[in-house]
Formats: structure tokens, sequence, C-alpha cells
């Protein structure tokens, strides 16, 4: 069972993203504020990351940029969740490195295949191939 840092504000969604991961058979830790979200990155060593882009303090792009600078971090894969246009995805993945995004509202079957498809064990040389075709890594 995966482990998965849930990096969400709202205590709403951070519960629903929760429950439904849960049900998927997925193991969930939450942090509700960016300092949290290193912290809990860095003792637990989550196999993914799910990030919205608005949360306190840092905002989502800083978080990610900072999980890219520290070694414990560095390779965990991150899932941005967003409700913003895609041109300003596109400029940030550039500046930040994230693997993927998810738009709100958030479609459950992308977004559980790109995490099945982030965080398997050994992703980058289990000779797979390339992601189906629901998944989009960037």
């Amino acid at each position: 069972m995966a482990r998965l840092l849930i990096v969400e504000a709202n205590p709403l969604m951070r519960d629903m993203l929760t429950r439904r991961l849960n049900r998927e058979g997925f193991q969930s830790i939450t942090a509700s504020n960016s300092v949290q979200a290193i912290a809990l990155a860095r003792a637990e060593r989550p196999a993914l990351i799910l990030l919205d882009i608005d949360v306190p303090m840092l905002n989502g792009w800083q978080v990610a940029q900072r999980l890219r600078s520290i070694p414990e971090t560095r390779t965990i894969p991150i899932i941005v969740l967003t409700g913003s246009p895609l041109p300003e995805i596109d400029q940030q993945f550039s500046e930040t490195g994230y693997d993927a995004y998810e738009s709100k509202p958030i479609n459950f079957s992308q977004l559980i295949a790109k995490i099945r498809w982030l965080a398997r064990p050994n992703n980058d040389d289990d000779g797979l191939g390339k992601p189906p075709s629901e998944v989009v890594i960037l």
C-alpha cells in the first residue's frame, strides 16, 4: 500500500481526498499548510505528494521548488492540484519540475491512474514503458 501525502488547505477537500484515496487502497497522511507539508515529506518520505497550489504560508509552487531542493524529497513524485489555467501550469512546470497535474474539479479516475503510475515502486526501470493514455505526465 503506497503512502501518499495530501497537501490541501480546505478541510472538506482534504477529508474527501483522504477518504477516496483510502478506499482505493492508499494510505494517506495530510498537511494543511506548506510548513507541515515540507516537514512531513522529509520525515515520512511518501510514495507521492498531492499538492494543492493554494496552501497557506508558501504557495504550492514554492513548496514544490523547496521539495526539489532537499535531497530526501527530490525524487518524490508530485501531482499538483489546481484550478489555474493551463498556460500558467506550463510556465510553472519549467520552474518547479512537478510530475503531473490534475485540474479541479478533480476527475478521480484520471487522478487515480496518475497516482498508480507515479507511485509504483521503482517506476524508472520497471519495464512498463509509457503511462496509460489517461495519464498525462509532464
